[in-house]
């Protein structure tokens, strides 16, 4: 190692030589040269080809000039922020014709130039053992151009990708070039990107074949198009067709409609001229007949006439001696009437009636008199009974009010209890109002704490998983816990103790109870959320006890003791962060002897109150370290989580259950009343009864006796009115004698006076008699006279009717001719008075009727007619021969779409079937590439005490080239499941590990000449910093693939104690405003050795220590 840096120092003297002649900086570094000053750290074979030997830095980023001689195998490039070890590699991209978009820096080239300098250049010798050293270079001008050289010939871009190609070198694949600004994008690479860097790394021929399946995947797409374009005009054409047919189809039903309809109206028109012809001939006939029927009417009225004025005659006569007749009948009936007496049978009936009424009277009277002693006996009787009944009544009256007090008195007591209870009762529920209100403010603050998880962790979804959660509670097999949703921090002053030592990600950590609800939840939504599976069987707790030396301390408390929380949430922040061991310090406290006590307990953290602690022991010289760091104080996760805030928060429950027994206990007096004042009721009830029971017999005995004098009012009124029967029958008998005196008189008189009306009778009957007869038959002559003058009258007008109904249908029989011949070329109806033309046409128009079965009537006709006007009316009028045109235009183009469409069809099968065939062949080699890169990975893993598992993540649709991807999932914790790399879900620390692990298993599967790696190892906890860097050096140091490539580990700082080989190339980096003028004398070889010497004086006084 001192020959080593001797031969560094002279080179960098020359090289500062060498600045002083800038024309000869390109011409003085030769591939001989570099093939003599590699072997400074190994033989020049040792290198393997397309590695760096060499690398020369003018007026780049922060060098003037420098050079940089790298070793075969790791190269540990460490050096302070700034001092420019991202120079190193933004030089070697650069140089490889890479694209600054790499570096995650600036796009524009210019802008890599030495700041005040107008242009730069970056020199890059690399191994080629057969060619032999091959010189690339970038020469970079303001404000952003460039140039590159092959072996000091100026070449293009392009050319140098492809000779850079050539070595298998990839600046731009995150699998093996990672700058400074870029480790964070290789966790954030899709699962896509990670597999097609993965395979530039591996197997450019599985590339291509991935690239060449993308592009026919692409052309498939392509067909797809087409093929959905074909089914679009199709479906256009179709439309179309739809469109057009009710059209064409509308045009050809109107035309045969109006075929029809002429055909009807030439039927009608012929029918109508038959009819009206027909019509007028038998209206003539009818005409000739009614005048011979008017003049034999006429003559048998003036008959009637004559016969009526013979009889007026005879009627004259007789009525004259009818009247004498008349006259001597009605004076003879009055001498008649005048002697009749139609009063004697009703006087005699009055008499006798008035008897009957007397003795009816008499009889009634009797038996109501007996009735009435018989109601006055049962009234006594019933009188007697009921004063019998009320004995007792007295002394049952006063029990009663008795009674009737007492219950009171026991009433007014129930009622005063009951008004005590009611008012405790109020009282209850004006608490369980103000303890409602209390729920209602936690509910607050719950809603608070939900807020800031939704959003804090929206990028994550953990609000909409909660909410998923909380839906879904009853399939969940045991709860579900967040520490942002369910810790309560007594003191809002230890939110910053807590925030300081639990991540944000694991405040959102779901703790879960069980594997299966963790899986159904994760299974539930896209949210990528951190979780963990806490048994309940595994719980306990974790003692926080205050010994003796920590109270002396003035330790009080531990981190667990901060907050309070469910026992799995408050396992897993113990069992994750070991809250449980880390005791909170008072300000003013002994740094020292608190970080020696707490070693003792083997504990490395402590807090104070303002700052934090660290405490390190070192394995080989066992010194205690201390790091100490200021506390964060702008803490704002846990603000909601103040149980001051809370109105009795803690004894929320404990108000409720006593509250919830107060009220079941007033519930149950309440009762308790309510049953003494039923069975108050009962006995109020019972003795209302028993009152009830005597006022109904006084009741009945004051009815008994108001029903007994009413009864013997009635029989006392009874025997005032008896009827006296002697005195009427005396009194019949007196009338009925008078009556027969009276009548015998009158009869005498009468007979006189029957005599001659019999006589005057007579005559007037025979009178009468010669009468009627003359007048029935002058009336009926009369009626016969009348009857035949109407009949006549009627004819007459008839007749006048008919005749000018006549000349109506001989207008009608001109009209409907006229029109006849119009529509139809004849002038008539009659086939033998045609002409041979018309014959003609009559004919062929006879055979169109018969075949349209046109009905022969012409109301039918009509009938027939206006439907079809209907049915045309019906049919839309948007249709035309142009139409018909195009519509067989479309069915031809449809026909020949769906030709072309079963032929896309056939060619995209066998498209389909030939790629999932090269599909097939191209996953077997990738799967066993990302086979072997998990196992490598799996291994690695596993000597960090962790999981990693890489596997191929296919498409549902396996012909889907474009969503093959690499997924990593990696699991740092035991209480952790296997998770997605994610930048969004790991810490950046574990990001770094699972990067670096990765880039090394693809290196033992996928050898390329070198790898560069800028800063990976920040953010890495210091134990998996070591075993990463362990195992960094054991398997570039070995005989496998990792052994056989250059590699390049950029670092600002390396734990102490770390293992090296010879094959590890250790480079400083000394550059900055503030280096010393004098840096460039320094000598490694009198560092090295001052180092030892201290070394050795540390040993010597440990020793004399111990002794």
């Amino acid at each position: 190692q001192l020959k080593l840096a001797a031969r560094i120092k002279d080179e960098r003297r020359a090289a500062r030589e060498r600045a002083e002649r800038p024309a000869d900086r390109s011409d003085s570094h030769t591939a001989a040269d570099s093939e003599a000053r590699c072997t400074a750290y190994g033989d020049f074979d040792s290198y393997p080809d397309g590695s760096i030997i060499k690398i020369v830095y003018c007026n780049f980023l922060t060098y003037d000039y420098s050079i940089c001689v790298p070793g075969p195998r790791l190269n540990v490039i460490i050096g302070t922020n700034g001092s420019g070890k991202s120079t190193i590699i933004c030089g070697i991209c650069l140089a490889l014709g890479g694209s600054p978009k790499s570096l995650g820096r600036s796009e524009r080239l210019g802008d890599y130039i030495k700041h005040g300098t107008q242009e730069g250049y970056v020199e890059l010798h690399l191994k080629d053992g057969i060619r032999g050293t091959q010189l690339l270079k970038i020469h970079i001008k303001k404000p952003t151009s460039a140039q590159y050289y092959h072996n000091n010939k100026p070449i293009t871009q392009k050319e140098l990708k492809a000779l850079v190609h050539s070595y298998n070198i990839q600046v731009d694949n995150l699998c093996t070039f990672l700058a400074q600004d870029k480790v964070k994008s290789f966790s954030e690479q899709s699962p896509q990107e990670l597999l097609e860097n993965t395979l530039k790394a591996a197997s450019t021929t599985l590339l291509d074949a991935r690239n060449a399946l993308i592009k026919k995947q692409k052309e498939e797409g392509n067909l797809e198009k087409q093929m959905d374009e074909t089914r679009k005009k199709m479906k256009q054409t179709d439309s179309l067709i739809e469109t057009l047919a009710p059209r064409v189809q509308n045009y050809l039903k109107k035309q045969a409609m109006q075929t029809r309809l002429i055909l009807i109206t030439k039927k009608k028109t012929v029918v109508a001229h038959r009819g009206v012809h027909a019509r007028f001939e038998h209206e003539k006939a009818k005409l000739k007949k009614l005048k011979d029927e008017v003049e034999a009417s006429h003559q048998l009225l003036d008959e009637k006439i004559k016969t009526l004025e013979s009889l007026e005659k005879q009627k004259g006569t007789f009525d004259a001696d009818m009247t004498k007749a008349r006259n001597e009948v009605k004076t003879a009936k009055q001498a008649l009437d005048s002697c009749i007496n139609a009063d004697y049978r009703s006087e005699l009936d009055d008499l006798e009636r008035e008897y009957r009424r007397t003795k009816d009277k008499a009889s009634k009277w009797e038996g109501e008199k007996m009735n009435m002693e018989s109601q006055l006996e049962a009234q006594k009787e019933a009188l007697t009974e009921a004063e019998k009944e009320m004995e007792g009544y007295k002394e049952a009256n006063e029990e009663y009010a008795k009674q009737k007090q007492r219950i009171m008195m026991e009433e007014n007591a129930v009622d005063a209890e009951n008004t005590t209870i009611s008012k405790e009762y109020q009282d209850l529920k004006a608490k369980k109002n103000r303890l409602q209100e209390d729920y209602h403010q936690i509910e607050k603050f719950d809603r608070d704490r939900y807020s800031l998880l939704r959003s804090r962790y929206n990028q994550t979804g953990a609000g909409q998983a909660w909410e998923y959660y909380l839906e879904h509670k009853d399939e969940f097999e045991q709860p579900v816990y967040v520490p942002l949703l369910h810790m309560e921090v007594p003191n809002p002053k230890d939110n910053v103790y807590l925030e300081n030592l639990i991540s944000i990600r694991d405040l959102a950590m779901f703790i879960f109870g069980s594997k299966n609800d963790e899986r159904r939840l994760m299974k539930a939504g896209p949210w990528r959320i951190a979780s963990t599976v806490v048994n309940p069987r595994d719980v306990h707790s974790f003692s926080t006890d205050i010994t003796r030396d920590f109270s002396q301390l003035g330790i009080t408390r531990f981190a667990a003791n901060l907050f309070n929380a469910p026992p799995p949430l408050k396992h897993f922040f113990c069992e994750a962060n070991q809250l449980h061991r880390v005791p909170i310090c008072p300000d003013k406290v002994d740094i020292d002897t608190v970080s020696r006590v707490l070693t003792k307990h083997q504990m490395k953290l402590f807090l104070t109150g303002s700052q934090r602690v660290m405490i390190n022991v070192s394995r080989y010289s066992g010194e205690t370290v201390t790091q100490m760091s200021a506390l964060r104080t702008n803490t704002t996760m846990l603000s909601c989580h103040d149980e001051r805030k809370w109105p009795n928060a803690g004894n929320l429950e404990k108000m409720k259950r006593e509250l919830m027994e107060r009220q079941e206990e007033i519930k149950q007096k309440s009762g308790e009343l309510d049953e003494r004042k039923k069975i108050l009721d009962e006995k109020r009830n019972k003795q209302r009864q028993i009152m009830t029971h005597w006022n109904n017999k006084k009741q009945k005995m004051e009815a008994v006796k108001n029903a007994l004098r009413e009864w013997q009012r009635k029989f006392n009124n009874h025997m005032k009115g008896k009827p006296d029967v002697e005195s009427a029958k005396n009194a019949l008998d007196e009338g009925k004698s008078q009556l027969e005196k009276k009548e015998r008189k009158r009869i005498m008189k009468m007979f006189s006076h029957v005599v001659d009306s019999k006589k005057a009778m007579t005559r007037y009957l025979n009178i009468s008699t010669a009468t009627r007869d003359v007048i029935i038959a002058f009336k009926k002559a009369l009626e016969e006279k009348e009857e035949q003058f109407i009949v006549w009258n009627d004819q007459k007008k008839r007749l006048e009717g008919e005749s000018r109904e006549l000349n109506v249908h001989k207008e009608r029989v001109v009209q409907t001719l006229a029109t006849l011949k119009k529509e139809t070329g004849v002038s008539t109806h009659v086939e033998e008075d045609m002409n041979p033309d018309e014959k003609k046409k009559w004919k062929e128009m006879q055979k169109a009727f018969a075949r349209e079965k046109l009905p022969e009537s012409f109301d039918d006709l009509r009938v027939e007619e206006e439907n079809e006007k209907g049915r045309i009316q019906c049919v839309q009028n948007d249709g035309d021969e142009k139409d018909m045109v195009k519509l067989e235009e479309l069915k031809e183009e449809k026909v020949q779409l769906e030709s072309t469409l079963n032929e896309q069809e056939t060619r995209q099968k066998n498209r389909r079937e030939k790629l999932e065939e090269e599909i097939e062949k191209w996953l077997e080699p990738v799967n066993q590439i990302v086979g072997k890169i998990n196992k490598n990975y799996g291994a690695f893993f596993e000597r960090l005490g962790c999981d990693g598992e890489i596997d191929l993540d296919k498409p549902d649709d396996l012909t889907r080239m474009s969503d093959y991807g690499i997924r990593i999932m990696v699991k740092f914790r035991a209480t952790d499941k296997l998770r997605r790399l994610d930048h969004q879900v790991q810490s950046g620390g574990e990001r770094s590990v699972s990067t670096m692990l990765y880039l090394l298993a693809l290196q033992e599967e996928c050898p390329v000449p070198f790898r560069c790696v800028d800063e990976i190892n920040q953010g890495m906890d210091p134990t998996n910093e070591r075993k990463v860097f362990d195992v960094m050096v054991e398997k570039l140091s070995g005989n496998g693939n990792l052994g056989k490539s250059q590699y390049f580990l950029l670092t600002p700082k390396l734990l102490s104690g770390l293992k090296f080989t010879k094959s590890v190339t250790l480079q400083i980096v000394h550059n900055g405003a503030s280096l010393d003028k004098n840096a460039h004398k320094w000598d490694a070889s009198l560092f090295l050795e001052r180092m030892r010497q201290d070394k050795a004086d540390r040993e010597a006084r440990e020793m004399r220590s111990t002794r």
